[in-house]
């Protein structure tokens, strides 16, 4: 196995590195992780705290009922609410 470092694709560093608006004062989902079934989101608070969700969690009176890949869907008060990472 060679222990030389590998050079991050043009393609994977331009996405990574792209501005977002997390300025607002609202609930924005920053990321989404881990396999299927089991992914997790990194979501910013109104507030500006950031915290780690699961699906079953708690947020802004609703519950966190699927993750995937850029999505979270929540539902509160009877209604389906979904948020996706923001694009640039």
């Amino acid at each position: 196995m060679s222990n030389a470092a590998q050079e991050t694709p043009k393609n994977v560093a331009d996405e990574a590195t792209k501005p977002a608006d997390l300025s607002s004062g609202r609930t924005l989902l920053i990321g989404t992780a881990g396999p299927d079934g089991a992914m997790s989101a990194l979501v910013r608070l109104s507030g500006g705290k950031i915290v780690k969700l699961a699906t079953g969690d708690r947020l802004d009176g609703g519950k966190v009922q699927n993750i995937e890949t850029g999505r979270l869907t929540l539902l509160r008060r009877g209604h389906s609410e979904t948020l996706t990472v923001p694009s640039s």
